[in-house]
């Protein structure tokens, strides 16, 4: 159900997408939907008119999730790593490429940070199966860019996606993310070079997927595939991969969702897969990198605690 509070929520990112795209003109584009429609949802005496089914798809391509208050996000060392390389690639405006397992928190620490951020300067796309039209389309939209009904050209929306970039520039850091960049296909991948050729030290560019992005990358290159080795370039030759969870985090995650027992918190850990992984001082510590789990045994613990 869709609570008054959800509907606060959901016209606050309206203005601030307003903010971050530089009308409401481009929500209304972004949203697919009339200038006359954004106009009447901002206003509390108008909402009856519109159906929770409305609200939720708004909230979708806001994303806004309408139980995001049920899961806290912990402090912990892969969101710390995450938060800092993505920083930098915001303020350097550089081009990072992000490979880790599913279930890492990868994410959930992108969400974060378009959530945090406070100079109108991110924006996250989360990638499917798209061909490069389609995918072009799709960014188009997401930073607001009406297309016409005439059938536009891929180079038609290329140079409109740069010029908007290029115009955010001249007021803050941005930083576009792509996330599941690995669900791609391989022509959509393109973008990246012509992205990060046009906006080299105006914009930085992330791009996030399993650990199959960065096996398709490098395979590509070895195969002298068209692109690939300027791909592998663009993003310095390497990949940031993720130290993993220890125990430590892991108890972060159950103490700020509720979870304080610590002998269910060992139990949660003792649960879990783990493997060994090098941290950064080079001492061999265990780690879970599939946080999922985690997630399903806190919901567990919980349920057990509220009967008790």
């Amino acid at each position: 159900m869709i609570t008054t509070k959800h509907k606060h929520d959901i016209v606050s990112l309206i203005e601030r997408e307003s903010s971050n795209l530089g009308s409401y003109t481009k929500v209304a584009a972004k949203l697919g939907v009339s200038n006359a429609y954004i106009t009447e949802i901002r206003k509390p005496e108008r909402w009856f008119k519109f159906p929770d089914k409305a609200w939720s798809d708004i909230a979708g391509m806001l994303n806004y999730r309408v139980d995001s208050e049920k899961w806290q996000i912990a402090d912990i060392t892969n969101f710390q790593w995450l938060t800092a390389a993505l920083e930098n690639a915001k303020q350097d405006s550089m081009c990072i490429g992000i490979s880790e397992k599913a279930g890492s928190g990868k994410t959930k620490s992108l969400e974060s940070f378009l959530k945090n951020d406070t100079t109108s300067g991110v924006f996250l796309i989360r990638c499917e199966a798209w061909g490069y039209r389609v995918f072009l389309e799709k960014v188009c939209r997401e930073v607001g860019i009406k297309l016409s009904e005439k059938r536009h050209t891929c180079e038609d929306m290329l140079e409109q996606i740069i010029a908007f970039f290029r115009q955010r520039s001249a007021t803050t850091k941005p930083i576009l993310m792509l996330d599941e960049t690995d669900k791609l296909k391989p022509a959509s991948l393109q973008f990246i070079i012509s992205f990060y050729n046009a906006l080299e030290r105006e914009c930085g560019l992330v791009i996030c997927g399993t650990q199959h992005l960065k096996k398709k990358i490098l395979n590509g290159a070895a195969k002298n595939q068209v692109g690939f080795d300027e791909i592998l370039s663009r993003i310095g030759s390497r990949f940031l991969e993720l130290p993993g969870s220890q125990y430590e985090d892991v108890a972060k995650i159950c103490q700020a969702n509720g979870v304080s027992d610590t002998e269910t918190i060992s139990a949660i850990w003792a649960g879990c897969d783990r493997e060994t992984r090098t941290n950064g001082r080079g001492k061999i510590t265990e780690v879970v990198t599939d946080l999922r789990r985690v997630e399903r045994s806190i919901v567990v613990a919980i349920k057990r605690q509220n009967k008790q």
